[in-house]
Formats: structure tokens, sequence, C-alpha cells
């Protein structure tokens, strides 16, 4: 499945399904893409209530699938959508889900 180029469409597709396998990544995914700004990493841990070591370990299978950019400012660090397609239409996917049913 993968070619010298790197990881097929295929594959970058399944490891971001994996990677919104787990309850916490998917909050982050859907929290980022509510809004599409970036947020706090410490407003992500106080929202899902879940430890800092846990949210960096959820950051960095988020990340490892393209889904998400991490940035260092000012000494805090920031989370938001990565810009690939990739990214979006997952964002797309979670945000369809959150919606309320149409009437």
């Amino acid at each position: 499945m993968n070619d010298r180029r790197g990881p097929t469409a295929d594959r970058r597709r399944l490891n971001a399904f994996r990677a919104l396998s787990s309850e916490a990544r998917y909050e982050i995914i859907r929290t980022l893409a509510a809004d599409r700004s970036a947020h706090a990493c410490r407003e992500l841990i106080d929202q899902l209530g879940i430890t800092p070591p846990a949210v960096s370990s959820h950051l960095r299978v988020i990340e490892h699938a393209d889904l998400i950019r991490v940035e260092r400012r000012r000494g805090q660090v920031y989370v938001s959508l990565a810009t690939s397609d990739l990214a979006y239409q997952m964002a797309a996917i979670v945000r369809q889900a959150a919606a309320p049913p149409a009437s």
C-alpha cells in the first residue's frame, strides 16, 4: 500500500479514520472544526477534562494523521486544523455528524 513517495491516499484516509476512533481525539477535531481557529492546548485540556500528558498523546496521533498543525507561540502550544484536503474532509464529516438532523 506504500510506494516510494510515502503513504498512498487510501493509507492516509485510513490513518485519519483511525485517529478519530478515540472519543477524545474526535472531540479535539470537533472543537477545531467548529470555528476553524487555533485553540490553546490548555483550553483543550480543560474542555476534555483529561490530563496534559493524555492530551499531548492524542495530539501526536492526530498530528501523525496529518489532521492538525501544532505551533508554539510565546510559550503556549496552539492547535489548528491542518491545511490539507484530508483535514478539511475529516472536519466536514465531524461537523456533519454533530449537526442536528434535518426535519
